[in-house]
């Protein structure tokens, strides 16, 4: 009877022990390595860049911000009202949220301003009163979604010519879109 009652502690304590163990592992053992971006652009600094939000002035420095894999960016109030791209289609590589701030992003071009990668989340609002924000593109594309996510919780997008930048001929009569 001793050696029965010697083995179920044996096996109780063991059991434990395993349990215990396991726990321990499977609750630490997930967070000793920091968790780094899909395509390695911010190495492990992942927190740091999605924490900070970075104003951007002019075409130059959206697009640099976006290439640069920051992935929150809000156009300044300094900033002139429209904000003309020339530059050739911008790839989003990283989740962005972009917050018009009551400014328009223009392009005029077949080709999009942004092109949402594959597995990419773009998000785009507006957070100023009025709400003005707006992307504009008279002959071509605004944005080329290419397997990504885009939401949008505030902004104007409009493809093709305005109603009232052009009249048919002589006559008065104009386009709807």
């Amino acid at each position: 009877m001793k050696s029965r009652t010697w083995t179920i502690l044996f096996g109780s304590v063991l059991s434990i022990l395993i349990v215990t163990l396991m726990s321990f592992a499977l609750t630490y053992g997930r967070f000793r390595e920091e968790v780094s971006s899909q395509n390695q652009n911010y190495g492990s600094d992942i927190e740091y860049v999605v924490a900070d939000q970075i104003e951007v002035t002019d075409m130059n420095e959206f697009i640099g911000a976006i290439e640069n894999g920051y992935s929150n960016i809000i156009i300044s109030d300094s900033a002139q009202e429209e904000i003309i791209v020339t530059a050739g289609v911008t790839d989003v590589g990283t989740d962005l949220i972009l917050n018009l701030n009551g400014h328009k992003i223009i392009r005029n071009n077949r080709d999009p301003v942004l092109n949402v990668q594959n597995g990419i989340r773009l998000t785009i609002l507006d957070s100023s009163k009025e709400k003005t924000g707006a992307f504009y593109n008279p002959v071509g594309s605004v944005l080329q979604v290419s397997g990504g996510t885009l939401t949008v919780s505030g902004g104007v997008f409009e493809s093709g010519p305005r109603k009232s930048e052009y009249v048919s001929g002589a006559s008065s009569v104009r386009r709807a879109v």
